[in-house]
């Protein structure tokens, strides 16, 4: 039978453990978000499907590794670059 301590003991580690995890949700979930945003970028500029992958903090496109601050920075690019082309279009 546990005494008191080790009961305590067993709760804190309890909510440490749920705490990490949600907190590791919350994260994937942001790294999916990124993900999401460079591929769709892509996929309306180029109109070809791409797949970023990450690990470790390392977002993989293609052969290449980037950065989080660096794929946002290449995302933004993408978008801008599509929104020349519709204003082009539009023009037409």
């Amino acid at each position: 039978m546990p005494n008191a301590y080790q009961k305590r003991l067993a709760s804190r580690k309890a909510l440490q453990h749920e705490r990490a995890s949600r907190l590791q949700q919350e994260r994937w979930l942001e790294v999916l978000s990124h993900c999401n945003r460079y591929e769709a970028a892509y996929l309306s500029v180029s109109g070809r499907l791409l797949n970023v992958r990450y690990h470790k903090g390392w977002y993989l496109v293609r052969d290449k590794r980037y950065r989080e601050a660096d794929l946002d920075e290449m995302s933004k690019q993408l978008e801008a670059q599509k929104h020349l082309q519709l204003e082009k279009e539009y023009e037409s």
